[in-house]
């Protein structure tokens, strides 16, 4: 179990598997793939203390978000006062905000992340700070940001133009740009500029209205993946959504199901059975998901 991907959303099941690293410390070696989900006031203590037994030189990808800057400091104090250097770590989880404790974790080890969170500061002007700070990451293959306006997106192609080597890229969706994409009407979209680049997009949003200035924007996809808040158990998605992503080849839809959700199988299925039918390809996971 250890040794596969281990996906915690509820704070219950998450100090229940730190009591079970933590009666025996030696199983925190094991741990390789952690995802941490959305962070919070409650759970922030908490995860530190887990960082403390499971962040070790084996392990390979540790994911979450909304993380804050002692986070950080712990996870490069860690590896700094480790004999063993971290020559395995692909993926970080993505603050809050960027901060000069999330840049410091990230420099720490870049040689091996593939994935880096960009201030969307830096792209609201020039995006050149962003260039210079992702050509320092040997193996970088994807990065994510806050996708605020339409602006954003004139700097996303700036750096797929400048890092060849990005095919991925996820937007964290914000309040702001779901108002903004909803003002804005359908002949509009005809006048962004087109994307042939991205092959794999990462989105936080059930908007149909964010989805179709994305699907307008990147026109080559091969992959996209809807990951939904986790406080969204109806399992269900907008028409509209499914709609505009039918062009897409390859279609994952992460969705929580909670204890009590375990019950509704047959609606699950159909669930599932309904984006069969739109989707030529749907990817599932091979993990573990602790309620």
């Amino acid at each position: 179990m250890l040794g596969r991907r281990i996906s915690i959303w509820r704070i219950e099941t998450a100090w229940a598997f730190y009591g079970y690293i933590a009666q025996s410390p030696s199983k925190g070696r094991l741990v390789k793939h952690l995802d941490i989900g959305k962070l919070d006031i409650g759970t922030h203590e908490l995860n530190k203390r887990l960082l403390r037994l499971i962040f070790t030189p084996n392990l390979e990808i540790l994911r979450g978000q909304n993380c804050q800057s002692d986070y950080y400091d712990e996870m490069t104090r860690i590896a700094k006062e480790s004999p063993t250097t971290f020559r395995k770590l692909n993926v970080i989880p993505h603050p809050l905000s960027f901060t000069k404790s999330y840049r410091d974790s990230a420099m720490l080890f870049k040689d091996t992340l593939q994935d880096a969170f960009v201030l969307d500061l830096d792209m609201l002007h020039t995006g050149d700070n962003d260039v210079k700070y992702l050509k320092q990451f040997k193996r970088l293959t994807s990065f994510a940001f806050y996708f605020s306006s339409i602006v954003c997106l004139k700097y996303i192609d700036v750096l797929l133009d400048t890092l060849p080597q990005v095919k991925k890229i996820k937007l964290h969706i914000t309040a702001e740009a779901d108002d903004w994409a909803m003002q804005r009407g359908i002949e509009f979209l005809e006048h962004i500029p087109k994307n042939h680049v991205l092959k794999r997009l990462k989105i936080t949003t059930t908007s149909a209205a964010i989805m179709c200035v994305l699907m307008s924007k990147f026109v080559s996809l091969e992959s996209l993946e809807l990951d939904l808040e986790v406080e969204n158990d109806e399992l269900e998605i907008p028409y509209a959504v499914m709609l505009v992503a039918k062009p897409v080849p390859c279609f994952n839809y992460s969705f929580i199901v909670l204890k009590d959700g375990l019950m509704r199988k047959k609606e699950i299925e159909d669930f599932i059975w309904q984006i069969r039918i739109h989707h030529q390809c749907i990817k599932t996971g091979d993990e573990y998901v602790l309620w």
